[in-house]
């Protein structure tokens, strides 16, 4: 399982260990940050407006949110879907 290749046709150089293991952990901090920011804006607005239903969107926007972005990391290639160029012809 790997993240989506920018243009895996080019003829560079595979990447290094490290850049394969920093790539991997700007997806996984994005991801949890996706979950943990709407829960924290929730309850900001309601300490802030003295609410008591935010943190509860946030509880459930927050995960859901973050479990579509693993849905579409993990999400196998279509075959024929390349590096994201159309090949039609016209």
């Amino acid at each position: 399982m790997e993240p989506a290749q920018e243009n895996p046709d080019s003829e560079s150089p595979p990447p290094t260990p490290m850049a394969e293991a920093m790539k991997w952990v700007a997806v996984i901090t994005s991801v949890g940050l996706e979950m943990i920011i709407p829960i924290l804006i929730g309850f900001w607005i309601d300490k802030t407006w003295s609410t008591s239903f935010a943190i509860w969107l946030g509880l459930v926007i927050g995960p859901a949110l973050g479990f579509w972005h693993l849905v579409v990391l993990t999400r196998a290639p279509r075959p024929g879907s390349g590096n994201g160029k159309k090949t039609e012809d016209r």
